[in-house]
């Protein structure tokens, strides 16, 4: 079963930042699960944790923003074969 989380729960399990979480949603690198409409509050299923946790260990080797982006392309990108 899949939780939302609010972005302050989700910061405090994926331990990043709400600020850093605002930021890679702005760029497209970690993007909330559901934005509300109207008050723009972002959740974040429990499924995305195991992502910011990568992007986390990631950013801790100081590899850039756009590295880790082309990293997590690659990772769910089909693998061609032949």
């Amino acid at each position: 079963m899949t939780l939302l989380l609010s972005i302050g729960e989700f910061a405090r399990v994926s331990h990043m930042s709400v600020k850093a979480l605002h930021h890679y949603d702005e760029i497209g690198l970690l993007k909330p699960a559901d934005v509300d409409q109207w008050s723009g509050h972002r959740r974040y299923s429990s499924a995305q944790v195991p992502v910011a946790h990568v992007i986390r260990r990631f950013r801790d080797l100081d590899m850039s923003l756009e590295q880790i982006r082309l990293v997590l392309v690659l990772r769910t990108s089909p693998v061609e074969t032949g």
